[in-house]
C-alpha cells in the first residue's frame, strides 16, 4: 500500500488530560493516513519493528465505505512516516 509520507511532526490530538507526543504510536490509538486525497483513520491493532497494521474505521473526506481499493473493517499496514495525526488518550 502506497500511503502518503508525512512532512514534519505527527500532529497529536488527546483526549482526557495532557497527550505524551514523546512515546511512540501504541496498540488501540487512532492513526489518520491519506492517499489519493483520501483520508483513513485506522486503529492499531498491531507494531512489529518493521511496520504497523490496523483496521480501517473511516474513510474521508465525504463518508464512504471504499476509496483507493480500501474498504472500512479492512486491515492495512504502513510505517509511523505515513501516520498524518494520532489521535490518543491523555493522562491526568
Amino acid at each position: 500500500m502506497a500511503w502518503d509520507e508525512r512532512v514534519g511532526s505527527i500532529h497529536y490530538y488527546g483526549i482526557g488530560g495532557v497527550v505524551n507526543i514523546d512515546a511512540p504510536p501504541s496498540i488501540g490509538e487512532l492513526a489518520d493516513l491519506t492517499q489519493g486525497g483520501h483520508e483513513f483513520r485506522v486503529e492499531i491493532t498491531n507494531i512489529t519493528d518493521e511496520s504497523i497494521s490496523g483496521r480501517v474505521q473511516v474513510i474521508g473526506p465525504a463518508p464512504t465505505l471504499e476509496a483507493c481499493g480500501i474498504r472500512r473493517g479492512q486491515i492495512v499496514s504502513f510505517s509511523e512516516s505515513n501516520i498524518q495525526e494520532l489521535h490518543r488518550q491523555g493522562g491526568a
